[in-house]
């Protein structure tokens, strides 16, 4: 989900650098290039967290992983707010600062974003409860009959064979 929102992100940045400055992409430019810098390190987090068949080192390589690349996050904060004389001028200090459509267009875009995180979030947590039941019950068979055979047959066995 976070990777999912993160492209868009990246998209709407983007286009936003389109229309502000012509370009799509501004390589000078200190909050696209941190972030995507950030979201290339989260990419590179998600394979490496299920890609370990050892859970133990699955975890352990994932959380020193996941704690060194946290360790941007602030930077990335830092480094964006002492560029000010290169970024653009903060717009979201007061609401003075949208002219009217601008103003629109931005609650519009923000109910949009707050609508797909829900459903996706929904969606996630719908699955995650399915898988925790279904390991549930196989537990519960597994726990019942372990002597039992995996697959049974549709055929009565005869005794003897």
């Amino acid at each position: 989900m976070s990777l999912i929102l993160g492209i868009g992100v990246l998209l709407t940045g983007a286009i936003w650098a389109r229309a502000s400055w012509g370009h799509w992409w501004v390589w000078n430019e200190p909050t696209l290039v941190s972030f995507l810098i950030i979201f290339l390190l989260y990419a590179c987090y998600q394979p490496l967290r299920f890609s370990i068949e050892d859970r133990d080192k699955q975890a352990r390589y994932a959380s020193v992983f996941a704690i060194t690349c946290g360790a941007f996050v602030p930077l990335n904060f830092l480094a964006v707010r002492l560029a000010q004389a290169y970024t653009h001028p903060r717009v979201l200090g007061s609401a003075s600062n949208l002219p009217g459509p601008m103003r629109l267009t931005f609650l519009v875009s923000l109910l949009g974003m707050t609508l797909l995180y829900v459903t996706l979030w929904k969606y996630e947590m719908t699955a995650k409860n399915v898988h925790a039941q279904l390991r549930s019950l196989r537990r519960k068979l597994g726990d019942e009959s372990p002597a039992r055979p995996a697959r049974r047959s549709a055929a009565p066995s005869l005794p003897g064979s």
